[in-house]
């Protein structure tokens, strides 16, 4: 009788303790909050005063609160800073989209150079992950990719699976600038 109590109560505290899409301030070890890490599978030498300190983040807000938090990125925006930015120099008409992979290296052509950052998934065999990158926006080349196992359970979440994965992209963003 006591175990069919505990076990929901455990259940329920465990996922309560994990939290969605939630940007948070680096720790005092310089860290997101995490038991876990990132298995990093691409990590090559980036320099990242040739794209002006400069990001590219999905919209929505986590990810680009959470790259401001990492207190490394000079200038971090999105496609629709992005598109402001074209209109505002007049360029539609050589940059017409960004909505593409053509046109944001298009746009880091013709503007200023600078590094994407994308979330994906993928799945192998009975396995999800989340997928962190970090794409060389000139010349599309991955420079860092990082990947978490999606609990089949609880689905995404930032302890298990965002916050590692910004751990290791700091990590890796820190030994090369």
């Amino acid at each position: 009788m006591l175990k069919k109590i505990l076990v929901p109560i455990t259940l329920i505290l465990l996922i309560a303790g994990c939290t969605n899409m939630k940007a948070v301030p680096l720790g005092a070890d310089g860290y997101f909050p995490t038991n876990s890490t990132a298995v990093v599978i691409k990590a090559e030498p980036v320099n990242l005063a040739e794209f002006g300190y400069r990001v590219l983040v999905p919209e929505g807000g986590f990810t680009q609160r959470m790259t401001h938090n990492m207190d490394i990125f000079k200038e971090i925006f999105t496609i629709s800073d992005l598109e402001h930015e074209i209109i505002k120099k007049d360029m539609t008409e050589t940059i017409p989209s960004i909505r593409e992979m053509i046109g944001i290296n298009r746009a880091a052509k013709e503007l200023k150079p600078f590094v994407w950052l994308q979330w994906s998934y993928r799945v192998d065999r009975r396995n999800e992950f989340l997928i962190l990158k970090l794409v060389d926006a000139v010349t599309m080349e991955d420079i860092f990719i990082a990947e978490t196992m999606i609990n089949q359970f609880n689905g995404v979440s930032d302890q298990a699976n965002r916050y590692p994965q910004f751990n290791a992209l700091m990590d890796h963003l820190r030994a090369h600038n």
